[in-house]
């Protein structure tokens, strides 16, 4: 089994699962005990702010959107890109690094976002769905990560699109608009 770790997967509309339409997922982890990941475009109606309000009871400015990771219940995580290298993915678990990033001046909600939340999947049950249809598997850069919340599942249909028809298709003759066709 090649590990997803890294990689998002892309519903397609063969996957039934309400919790996942139109989703991106990226994947934190992929070994034969399951996977986890999270949902890159579903913010919740609360801000980050707000949700450590409620955790620490202090006040905290920063209006970014909270996102929901998934249907599985867990505590706050954070993506970011604010390490040693600004091309990389950092995943963030403690909170007062979460509250210096998000409250310091650091506010550039292109390059964070917090989740509540994760997906989750047994032994197996990813590979099931892939092989059913339900995931793509996309390629993404890290910068791709922190795409708009209500973009990234287009673009990322658009990019796998374009892997597949290239692999048959040379480059030059794609339109970038596939309407111009």
């Amino acid at each position: 089994m090649n590990s997803l770790r890294g990689r998002a997967l892309v519903a397609s509309p063969y996957l039934g699962d309400p919790n996942f339409m139109r989703t991106v997922v990226y994947m934190l982890q992929h070994t034969d005990d399951g996977a986890l990941g999270l949902v890159l475009n579903r913010p919740t109606d609360s801000t980050v702010g707000d949700r450590f309000e409620q955790l620490i009871d202090r006040q905290v400015h920063c209006q970014a959107p909270l996102y929901r990771g998934g249907p599985v219940d867990g505590p706050l995580v954070m993506l970011h890109q604010l390490g040693e290298e600004p091309d990389a993915v950092y995943i963030e678990t403690d909170y007062p690094k979460m509250l210096e990033i998000c409250s310091d001046g650091l506010q550039d909600e292109n390059r964070y976002r917090v989740f509540e939340g994760y997906s989750g999947w047994a032994g197996g049950q990813l590979e099931a769905e892939l092989a059913d249809g339900g995931w793509l598997i996309w390629d993404l850069e890290p910068e791709e990560v922190f795409r708009p919340d209500d973009t990234i599942w287009q673009f990322a249909v658009r990019q796998i699109g374009r892997e597949i028809l290239s692999a048959g298709i040379p480059v030059t003759r794609i339109p970038e608009n596939p309407a111009d066709n």
